[in-house]
C-alpha cells in the first residue's frame, strides 16, 4: 500500500521537476547503479540542464565499468516514451551516454547505457535535504573528482623516477608529512622517528596485499581504511590513503579495480572536520571524503589560479588524462 502512494505521488509531478530531482539525486555518490544491459554504472557529474531543444543532459561523466565516459543523457518516465516525444527521428538524440527512465517498458537500445531509477526518486521526491544550496553539489563533486586525479598524476610522475612501488608509497607519504609539517601549530617529529613510521605503515602485511595484488572488494579498501598504527593519528593516516595510496592504486589499477576504488572514494566517511575549511565555508557538511577534497580543490585553485595552466600541462597530460577518460 505504501510503494502505490509512492508511485502515485511520484505520478503527479511534472516531469520537469522529476527531471531536476534526477539530475541532483542521480549523482549522489553513494548510488551504484547496474543498467539493463548489466553494466557497473556511477554517474560522477551530472553535467547541465538543457532548458532547450535536444537532449536534458549536457556534458555528464559517467562511469561505465571502470572507464569514465563523457556526453549527454536523458530522462523519461517510461522508456518507451523515446517514441512517443520522436527522439529516434531527430540526430540530436543520436549516440548518448545513458537513458535515465522510471520504467522500462519495452525492449530498446536507444542509447549506450539505460538506468532505471524509480527507488532514487521515491527516496527524493519529498525529501528538500538532498543537496545542499550553498553549493552545487554536482560541482563539488567535480573538484573532488579533479582532486583525485591531479593527485594520481602526482603519483605518476613519481613513478617515472622510482621503479619500485614500495619506495614510491614511502616518498610520497614522507612528502605528505613535511608539508603537513611546514604548516603551523603542527608537532614536528624527529626526521628518524618519521622515517621509521612510514616505513613500517608502508611494510603492513594489508598494505603491502592491497598494492601489490588485484583489489577483490570494496570490503578490503575499507578494512585498511580502519587500520591504525602507533603514533600515527587516524587523520593523518586518512590523508595518507586518500593522497598516496589510493592514487598509487588508481596510477596502475584495472578497470574494474578503478570502480572499487571509486565507490571508496564516493562512500568514505570523514574521520574529523579541517577547522580552516569550516571556516571558509561553515555551510558545507564535512561528514564525506569527497566533500573535503572538493572542497580543498575548490580553494586549491582559487589560491593558485596564476599556475593553473603550468600545472595542468605538467600534471594532466594528454596521455595521463586518456587512462582516465574515454571520450
Amino acid at each position: 500500500m505504501q510503494r502505490k502512494n509512492i508511485v502515485k505521488k511520484s505520478g503527479s509531478i511534472h516531469e520537469t521537476q522529476l527531471q531536476e530531482i534526477v539530475h541532483t539525486t542521480i549523482t549522489l555518490v553513494d548510488k551504484h547503479y547496474v543498467s539493463v544491459k548489466g553494466h557497473s554504472i556511477q554517474v560522477l557529474s551530472c553535467g547541465r540542464i538543457n532548458h532547450h531543444e535536444g537532449p536534458d543532459f549536457i556534458n555528464m561523466a559517467i562511469m561505465i565499468n571502470g572507464i569514465i565516459h563523457i556526453g549527454n543523457g536523458e530522462f523519461h518516465r517510461r522508456n518507451s516514451d523515446w517514441i512517443k516525444h520522436k527522439h529516434h527521428l531527430d540526430p540530436r538524440y543520436n549516440n548518448l551516454i545513458i537513458h535515465i527512465v522510471q520504467s522500462y517498458d519495452i525492449e530498446s537500445d536507444f542509447a549506450k547505457e539505460t538506468v532505471i531509477v524509480d527507488e532514487v526518486l521515491d527516496e527524493n521526491i519529498y525529501n528538500k535535504q538532498y543537496v545542499d544550496q550553498s553549493f552545487d553539489i554536482e560541482d563539488l563533486q567535480v573538484y573532488a573528482l579533479q582532486r583525485l586525479l591531479r593527485k594520481t598524476s602526482e603519483i605518476k610522475v613519481l613513478c617515472t623516477s622510482i621503479s619500485s612501488k614500495n619506495e614510491v608509497l614511502y616518498a610520497s607519504i614522507i612528502l605528505l608529512i613535511h608539508k603537513r609539517q611546514k604548516g603551523k601549530r603542527r608537532p614536528h617529529h624527529h626526521s628518524f622517528t618519521t622515517e621509521y613510521l612510514v616505513y613500517h605503515l608502508v611494510h603492513h602485511e594489508s598494505i603491502q596485499c592491497l598494492i601489490h595484488n588485484h583489489i577483490n572488494s570494496l570490503e578490503q579498501l575499507r578494512k585498511v581504511f580502519a587500520l591504525s598504527f602507533q603514533n600515527v593519528g587516524h587523520h593523518l593516516y586518512t590523508e595518507i590513503i586518500v593522497n598516496c595510496i589510493i592514487p598509487l592504486l588508481m596510477s596502475n589499477a584495472h578497470e574494474n579495480e578503478k570502480n572499487i576504488m571509486l565507490d571508496w572514494y564516493w562512500s568514505a566517511k570523514s574521520v574529523t572536520e579541517y577547522a580552516y575549511l569550516r571556516r571558509l565555508n561553515a555551510s558545507i557538511k564535512q561528514d564525506m571524503i569527497w566533500k573535503q577534497q572538493g572542497l580543498l580543490e575548490y580553494y586549491h585553485k582559487e589560491y593558485n589560479r596564476g599556475i593553473l595552466c603550468k600545472e595542468a600541462l605538467t600534471l594532466y597530460s594528454i596521455n595521463s588524462i586518456n587512462q582516465f577518460l574515454f571520450i
